[in-house]
C-alpha cells in the first residue's frame, strides 16, 4: 500500500483504524484540508485533476450515484476511510504534496 493514499483505501483493510464511508470528491477535498492548506484556494476540478495524475489508490474505490434533489446528481466512492483519532501527514505524504504544482505543503497547525 503506498503512504500518498492511506487515508482513502478502496479495499477494506480489515483494521479497526478504518471506517466505511460513501464519499465525493468534495467530502475528500474537505476533509484533507482539515490536515493541509495545499488545496484551500484551489477550484474541485484541479484537486481532481491532481489525484488523477497521481493515479491515487483510492480513485479505484467502488461509485455509487447519489440523487440530491431530482437535479443533482453526485458520484460518491465506497471508501474505507482512516479514523480521525488516527489521522497526521506522514513525512512521506508531505513529500508528495509539496511537489504538486499549486505550491508547498503547509501543515496547518491546532
Amino acid at each position: 500500500m503506498s503512504s500518498q493514499s492511506s487515508f482513502y483505501l478502496p479495499t477494506n483493510p480489515k483494521s479497526i483504524t478504518y471506517e466505511l464511508r460513501f464519499m465525493s470528491f468534495n467530502d475528500i477535498m474537505s476533509d484533507l484540508c482539515k490536515h493541509t492548506l495545499v488545496f484551500q484556494e484551489e477550484p474541485i476540478s484541479n484537486f481532481m485533476n491532481w489525484c488523477t495524475a497521481q493515479k491515487l489508490e483510492f480513485l479505484n474505490a467502488k461509485l455509487k450515484k447519489k440523487h440530491k434533489d431530482h437535479e443533482i446528481r453526485i458520484s460518491q466512492r465506497e471508501l474505507y476511510v482512516l479514523k480521525s483519532g488516527y489521522t497526521g501527514i506522514s513525512k512521506d505524504e508531505q513529500s508528495m504534496l509539496s511537489g504538486h504544482r499549486f505550491g508547498g505543503f503547509e501543515h496547518k497547525h491546532e
